[in-house]
Parts: C-alpha cells; sequence; structure tokens
C-alpha cells in the first residue's frame, strides 16, 4: 500500500482508490510542511546582509530534471504515507493490525467451532438441494464469496455484491465471464476500447 501511494500507481498497476486518497494526504501535508519552512527560512534570511545573499544567489545551482525532482518528492512522502498506514487499524479484506485473536493459540481453540458451524451449513445446503428448494439469499451470498474469493467480496461495495449475486457467479460459465471482465478493466482505458469493439463485432480478444 504504501509503495502503491508513494509511486501514485495506477489501477493497471495495481493502486486502489486507498492508495490515491492516501497519497493526496500525504500531499497536501507536504505542501503544507513546505510552507511552513518557507516562512522560517524568510524569516530566518531577515537577519543577513545583502552581501551573503548576492554570494547565494552567483553561487545558483544545478536544476532538476522531472524524473529527479519526482524522486525527490517520492522521498519527502514516503514517511508522511508510511506514517498513515501505520495508524490503519483495518486494512479490508480480513487484512488488519495484529491482536491477541491471531495468536496460533487462540485461533486453535476457536478452530473446531469454526468447523462446526462450516459443517452445520454445508449440511443444510445440501438437504435443500435434496429437497429441490430454490437457493435463498444467504445461500447466494456464501456461494457468490466462494465463487470470487473472500479478499473481492470483502472490498465489494453493497451494489457491487448484488450485482455478483444477480450474475449466478457460482455458475463456472458466468463467473469465467467475470473474471475476464475483472482483467479487462486492469488495462488501460485505450485497450478497454479496442476489446469492447472487438467484442461488438464478435471477435474473440487474445
Amino acid at each position: 500500500l504504501v509503495k502503491a501511494a508513494v509511486e501514485d500507481w495506477t489501477p493497471s498497476q495495481g493502486g486502489s482508490p486507498e492508495s490515491k486518497e492516501l497519497r493526496e494526504r500525504a500531499m497536501a501535508e507536504l505542501q503544507q510542511q513546505q510552507q511552513k519552512d518557507q516562512q522560517s527560512d524568510k524569516q530566518s534570511s531577515n537577519g543577513t546582509s545583502k552581501s551573503t545573499k548576492n554570494q547565494k544567489k552567483s553561487k545558483g545551482g544545478s536544476k532538476l530534471t522531472g524524473k529527479e525532482r519526482k524522486e525527490q518528492q517520492n522521498a519527502l512522502l514516503r514517511p508522511i504515507i508510511a506514517g498513515y498506514v501505520n495508524d490503519i487499524e483495518d486494512f479490508g479484506a480480513g487484512f488488519h493490525k495484529p491482536t491477541w485473536k491471531d495468536l496460533f493459540a487462540v485461533r486453535m481453540v476457536n478452530l473446531p467451532i469454526t468447523l462446526a458451524q462450516g459443517a452445520i451449513w454445508q449440511a443444510s445446503y445440501v438437504v435443500r438441494r435434496m429437497q429441490k428448494k430454490d437457493l435463498n439469499d444467504e445461500e447466494k451470498d456464501v456461494l457468490t464469496e466462494r465463487a470470487v474469493g473472500h479478499v473481492a467480496w470483502d472490498l465489494a461495495s453493497d451494489d457491487d455484491r448484488k450485482a455478483m449475486v444477480a450474475r449466478k457467479l457460482w455458475v463456472k460459465e458466468n463467473l469465467l465471464e467475470w473474471i475476464e471482465e475483472q482483467e479487462i478493466k486492469k488495462l488501460p482505458k485505450s485497450d478497454q476500447k479496442y476489446i469492447n469493439k472487438l467484442k461488438k463485432r464478435g471477435v474473440k480478444a487474445d
């Protein structure tokens, strides 16, 4: 997350709205720091003589290239962004700062309970299928989460989850189509438009 925010990764590079937000916050804080530094420099320079100022001006300095300025800026942003990330308690998708609940002993104690709950749900699911009953909302949610994965399900908004459930992604053909769409979304906009044009023409993109 720190690397994505510092280097301003795009979605196709692995960036996310969270990394974008972190960078914007860090940029704002960096600008405030630089403004304070400039003000303090002005105050300290009031006591210097004109000759000293002229000497500094005559020395000048080599101009930085765009790449060097970018690297310099990223170096200043990194500790700020790292501080923000360290303050995050819950990263979403099941990722969070370690707590006592994450201890191996605690997890082992809870494991039988988790397994029992899963077994009960699975047994109920099998019985309902034998009775040829329609899937209920809970079953649809669980099957969809299993299909797309816990991380994708946890990161999805309520509307996205409803859309995934409506597409019946527990069906293999529907899931493969959905996965292909997610891969296309990672591509640059120009490539996405090109692929969509091919699809409209009935041509399958490799």
